[in-house]
């Protein structure tokens, strides 16, 4: 497995990236459950999250699921 994804480091190294994952999964949850704030939540998630794409140069696609996300926590603001 570490082959054929080109892993060379043997412990895994936690990264702010990792932290942008588990406050996406967690905004879902509080949208779905109907928090007021979550909605702000996922906006400063989002923030944070093209600022590292833009610093680390990522592809596109992280681009486009940034923006939206972005544009569904707009969304969810309004709707609430």
């Amino acid at each position: 497995m570490k082959n054929f994804f080109g892993i060379i480091e043997n412990k895994y190294c936690f990264e702010i990236a990792d932290m942008t994952t588990i406050i996406t999964i967690l905004n879902v949850a509080f949208i779905i459950m109907g928090f007021w704030w979550a909605p702000f939540f996922g906006i400063i998630n989002c923030i944070i999250g093209i600022v590292i794409n833009i610093k680390n140069k990522l592809h596109i696609n992280m681009y486009i699921m940034q923006i939206a996300l972005l544009i569904l926590n707009i969304y969810f603001l309004i709707a609430f």
